[in-house]
C-alpha cells in the first residue's frame, strides 16, 4: 500500500526517512516537493564512490576486489539495447551482436575463462568412433574434391580408396 505524504497528505510519498535518537526509531513519508521545502536532497542514484569516498575505493582495489566505474554516456547494441552494465549485472549477451559491440571488454573476460588468447572453439565429448570416423570421411571428401581440381589423380585415386575403407569399416559397425 503506498504512503501519502504527511506534510500536504495529497501527493504519494517518495522519500522516506528514518531517524534513530536515543533507541526510538521515528519515520517521515513526503513527497518530493515536501521534502525539498524541508531542505531534503534526493538523488535518484548514488555511485560508490559518492557513498564511500575514494579512500575506502582504493582499500576496496588494494585489497584485490574489483570496483566498476560506471561511464557516463554508455554505449548500447542498436540491435537490443544492452549496455555493458546490464551485461555486468545478469551475467548474459542479449543478441550476437553484442560480441562484437563489447569485444574490447569480453576479450579479457574470456582469456581469463579459457586461458588462452586465441578463438574458443568449444569443447568436445569423449570421442565416439562413429563420430571420428565421420570427421574423417568429410575430410578425406574435401580433400578428393581439391585433388580432383587440381588434376592430382594419383592423391584422388589414395583418397577414394581411403573413402571406400571407412565406408567398409562403417557397415561392418552397423551390421
Amino acid at each position: 500500500m503506498k504512503k501519502i505524504c504527511e506534510s500536504c497528505k495529497k501527493a504519494p510519498a517518495s522519500v522516506h526517512l528514518t531517524d534513530i535518537k536515543n533507541n526510538v526509531k521515528s519515520e517521515m513519508h513526503l513527497c518530493a516537493a515536501c521534502a525539498a521545502q524541508k531542505g531534503v536532497q534526493v538523488k535518484n542514484s548514488i555511485s560508490l564512490q559518492q557513498l564511500f569516498g575514494e579512500k575506502l575505493l582504493q582499500m576496496f582495489s588494494a585489497a584485490g576486489a574489483t570496483v566498476e566505474k560506471k561511464e557516463p554516456d554508455e554505449a548500447a547494441c542498436p540491435h537490443c539495447g544492452l549496455t555493458w552494465s546490464g551485461y555486468r549485472e545478469n551475467g548474459r549477451l542479449g543478441c550476437y551482436r553484442d560480441y562484437e559491440i563489447f569485444a574490447d571488454r569480453l576479450r579479457p573476460l574470456l582469456y581469463e575463462m579459457h586461458g588462452s588468447p586465441g578463438r574458443y572453439v568449444g569443447k568436445s565429448p569423449h570421442p565416439n568412433p562413429r563420430t571420428l570416423r565421420q570427421q574423417q570421411r568429410l575430410e578425406h571428401q574435401r580433400l578428393l574434391k581439391e585433388a580432383i581440381a587440381k588434376e592430382d589423380y594419383r592423391t584422388a585415386a589414395r583418397l577414394r580408396d581411403n573413402l571406400a575403407a571407412l565406408g567398409e569399416e562403417q557397415l561392418t559397425i552397423n551390421n
